[in-house]
């Protein structure tokens, strides 16, 4: 498990990837006092997102990211997985939304969004293990907007 640091408000969170069920499921608590504080939806909480895991993607190979504080609270959240799919006809490896039709809608869920959405761009840029990086159902103004506001600011399209 790789790690990258970034700053909120002066404290060095630390970015680190959940990459089972299990391991989500251990943070449900925490993740949705996350939400209810700071991008309070009801697609976000963690139950509607075990239950969609359950439902529609119970082989998935899962790749929540996770920013926590130095004493060890999470302070940002994303929930990713990875699949296999194409891109004009090309196989490509997707890091993609842990959301579909059936979603209604897809955000990060962060105390200081920017940085997060630094922190978290940088996290999956340091990875090998893509080609494409897909989230869909963000809502004008959400939180993973930063995500894409720095890829694009490092050149990626």
């Amino acid at each position: 498990m790789s790690t990258v640091r970034f700053s909120l408000r002066t404290v060095a969170p630390e970015v680190t990837s959940v990459n089972d069920l299990d391991g989500f499921r251990a943070m449900e608590q925490e993740w949705n006092n996350l939400v209810s504080l700071h991008n309070d939806c009801l697609f976000l909480r963690h139950e509607f997102l075990r239950v969609w895991i359950e439902s529609f993607a119970p082989e998935a190979s899962l790749q929540v990211l996770a920013g926590r504080s130095p004493d060890g609270n999470l302070v940002a959240a994303l929930p990713l997985m990875r699949q296999r799919g194409s891109f004009h006809g090309i196989p490509v490896r997707e890091t993609i939304a842990m959301a579909n039709d059936h979603s209604c809608r897809f955000d990060m869920v962060a105390e200081e969004p920017a940085a997060a959405g630094e922190a978290f761009f940088r996290y999956l840029a340091d990875q090998d293990d893509w080609d494409v990086v897909k989230i869909t159902g963000v809502p004008e103004g959400g939180q993973a907007w930063h995500l894409f506001r720095a890829a694009r600011a490092a050149g990626f399209r």
